[in-house]
């Protein structure tokens, strides 16, 4: 488990862009684990000046529950999260995620996914989706989603060609944890609604290669702002003998926010190089525009560069170096951030049932008023499947 600007790479053939499905309807599950962490920083708000350490205890409860039956599939996750700070009580919270969903098996090669997700996440100022507020004024929000999709996945002979169909809503609301005025009933800071169509089109043209495209529409509204995104692009899928799979999809955007329109690139390219038994290497790069937290922006054009080297030096220790770079720059402002995350990782698999993950994180920022901020983190895990 890594710390934040840390992604996962999805290696899938065809890329549908939900993190909410299983990723395997094949086979059933009920899995239980249970973890218990914990993570030190220097600099716990990312502040240039007057930097905050701070110490917290992680407990964690995750349930994974997948059933199959004649026709359909159930499935079931549940993640709860609990953070105990030592010197700074105020935030102690607990986190929690459900998302279960229903997939209808209608022939052999077609099938259609419920998709829901019911998350309620701490933010705190200066990290993450928060990284633009202000310590004094908000320390810590709270994020509640809401989402519902519908997966619609079409395939004539799945392992050649297949055309994957979403269409769904989502509501980010952002409250304060904090009222400085008694009298203040209204919580609410920022709230993001989001309704989207997307398309994802995959044909295979050689055992080792396929072409594909993609296209999404999105209708959106940060509180009273409505904006609309249309993205168009396309790319392609290589292997090379099972050991290195790259994934480029490249296009054009247009967005368009009280009246003004705005456009440009994204991207994403994903690939994973598994170089020997004991050495892999993923290398990944993103770039999107999507809706900001932060209040005076609506949108923020986020690039991401990223490249993590595993080595195992047996089946049960593993050592994992990531390099990152990303930078964040806001709509119709110069207000932009940049940064920059070097992390070292060891996980140790002591048996099938319990599992050691050891973090160190250094992470350096810099913004729009040239001011730099540095950061390290320790983190360490200890977990137990049931």
């Amino acid at each position: 488990m890594f710390r934040p600007y840390i992604f996962a790479l999805s290696t899938l053939f065809l890329a549908v862009s939900s993190d909410l499905a299983a990723s395997d309807w094949t086979k059933a599950k009920n899995d239980f684990q249970t973890a218990v962490g914990v993570n030190q920083t220097n600099n716990l708000y990312n502040t240039a000046d007057t930097t905050e350490s701070a110490q917290y205890l992680l407990l964690n409860l995750r349930y994974d529950w997948l059933s199959l039956y004649e026709g359909f599939g159930v499935y079931l996750p549940a993640t709860i999260t609990s953070r105990h700070y030592r010197d700074h009580s105020a935030l102690n919270d607990q986190d929690y995620q459900f998302a279960p969903a229903v997939k209808l098996f209608l022939a052999e090669a077609a099938d259609v996914t419920f998709e829901s997700q019911f998350r309620r996440q701490q933010l705190i100022a200066g990290n993450g989706s928060a990284e633009f507020l202000d310590p004094v004024i908000h320390s810590n929000i709270r994020s509640e989603q809401q989402r519902f999709a519908i997966a619609l996945q079409l395939g004539r002979q799945p392992d050649r060609q297949n055309v994957a169909l979403r269409l769904g809503t989502e509501r980010n609301r952002l409250e304060s944890q904090i009222v400085l005025n008694p009298l203040q009933t209204d919580r609410e800071l920022n709230q993001l609604d989001s309704k989207f169509l997307g398309l994802d089109y995959s044909h295979r043209v050689s055992e080792n290669s396929a072409i594909l495209l993609n296209a999404e529409i999105r209708k959106e509204q940060q509180l009273e702002v409505d904006t609309e995104l249309q993205q168009v692009g396309g790319g392609f899928l290589q292997q090379w003998s099972g050991a290195q799979q790259l994934r480029v999809v490249a296009g054009y955007f247009q967005r368009d926010s009280r009246g003004v329109k705005s456009s440009g690139s994204f991207w994403n390219v994903d690939n994973l190089w598994q170089v020997s038994e004991a050495w892999q290497l993923i290398l990944s790069s993103h770039r999107l525009s999507v809706l900001s937290y932060a209040n005076n922006s609506v949108s923020q054009l986020d690039t991401l560069y990223q490249a993590q080297l595993q080595y195992a030096l047996s089946e049960s220790h593993r050592i994992k170096l990531l390099v990152g770079r990303r930078s964040s720059q806001l709509d119709e402002q110069l207000l932009h951030r940049k940064r920059s995350e070097l992390t070292v990782g060891w996980d140790w698999h002591i048996n099938q049932q319990w599992q050691s993950q050891l973090s160190l994180t250094r992470l350096q920022q810099e913004d729009s008023a040239e001011l730099s901020r540095s950061r390290h983190e320790v983190f360490w895990q200890l977990s137990w499947l049931w």
